[in-house]
């Protein structure tokens, strides 16, 4: 008898490869033209620049911004940042913490605010500071999910 609430997926075959996104890529290898061994696997994943960025006009401020994605070391960072002594989410720190880390000037390349300017941050419009750390997040490669847990729900 089978569970109706399984959710437990399977393991693809091999001959059926599981593709981590939805879209097509024409530029996409075969398994066949994939490094033959581990350390060039490895090689190559860790020379590559997968880093995504995207532009964005914030009407209520007049201005263009940039917004990047957040490194796995940011993202730690963030998180670190997010908890209280006992573990708790500070919840006024979520999406300042995520606008420090992730808008840049959209032609210099700069880092428009500084760690410490989460909490001055918090004084701007909540809307933007929600649309601003939630495209960071997308741009990140960060789903609903994760957009969830991180506000706690």
């Amino acid at each position: 008898m089978t569970d109706e609430h399984d959710t437990t997926t399977e393991t693809p075959e091999l001959d059926e490869p599981y593709v981590d996104d939805d879209q097509e890529h024409a530029d996409r290898p075969t398994v066949e033209q994939m490094p033959s061994d581990a350390a060039g696997l490895r090689d190559l994943i860790l020379s590559l620049d997968d880093a995504a960025e995207a532009p964005i006009y914030i009407a209520e401020w007049k201005v263009w911004l940039k917004v990047k994605s957040m490194t796995g070391l940011e993202r730690a960072r963030v998180l670190a940042k997010l908890q209280d002594r006992k573990g708790k989410v500070k919840q006024e720190a979520l999406y300042p913490e995520i606008v420090a880390a992730g808008v840049y000037h959209p032609t210099t390349d700069e880092r428009v605010f500084r760690r410490e300017d989460a909490k001055a941050l918090n004084g701007k419009l909540a809307g933007v500071l929600e649309r601003l750390a939630i495209k960071i997040m997308k741009v990140s490669g960060l789903d609903d999910d994760a957009e969830d847990d991180a506000e706690g729900n």
